[in-house]
């Protein structure tokens, strides 16, 4: 297995004025926080493997749809890791 360094696994974005968005966990429940650039927001978590199981669907969808709550997301597509 590949050993992943600061890797995150991203929900979706939103612009930088939303935030804060409340506290929410994703992926292996993990802390969702921003990742800030150019007046968008990135919403993502830390993740440290490199396979994807079904849980992990539900984690996505359940984070967007707790953002989609405060502001405007553009989802990002399920599974994808940076």
């Amino acid at each position: 297995m590949t050993q992943l360094h600061e890797a995150v696994f991203v929900y979706g974005v939103t612009a930088d004025s939303a935030l804060p968005l409340p506290a929410m966990t994703g992926v292996d429940s993990a802390a969702v926080g921003p990742v800030r650039r150019g007046g968008l927001a990135a919403l993502v978590s830390p993740i440290d493997r490199t396979e994807l199981r079904a849980a992990d669907v539900r984690a996505h969808w359940r984070v967007l749809e707790q953002a989609f709550e405060h502001a405007p997301v553009l989802p990002v597509r399920f599974g994808t890791v940076m």
